[in-house]
């Protein structure tokens, strides 16, 4: 897991299990970042949707837990990716975050 705090980044390693880091934290700042990661973390900041939301829906979707989250860009798109785990295999659930400006239906 990164987290980001006054232009630091800190990784975590999170047993799912426990819900307890499981490994020393890392910091470095956000200089040291590839472009590919500062793209995302700049493109996080644009959406309205958090990664615990594209859990949460992806978990629904697929009936099954979350074993793993991120973000991946594909053919120019940042998508939420989900691994879920259901009872007999593992399925992979790609959402796009709603755009800036775009209102939720949901209340």
């Amino acid at each position: 897991m990164r987290t980001i705090k006054n232009e630091r980044v800190f990784e975590n390693v999170i047993d799912a299990n426990t819900g307890r880091v499981s490994q020393r934290e890392i910091a470095s700042s956000l200089k040291e970042l590839d472009r590919a990661d500062l793209a995302n973390i700049i493109a996080l900041k644009w959406i309205k949707q958090e990664l615990s939301d594209a859990v949460r829906v992806a978990e629904s979707a697929a009936d099954g837990q979350a074993l793993a989250g991120g973000l991946m860009k594909q053919d120019g798109k940042l998508n939420f990716v989900v691994v879920i785990a259901t009872s007999d295999h593992l399925k992979e659930v790609m959402l796009e975050p709603p755009k800036v400006g775009q209102r939720s239906t949901q209340r």
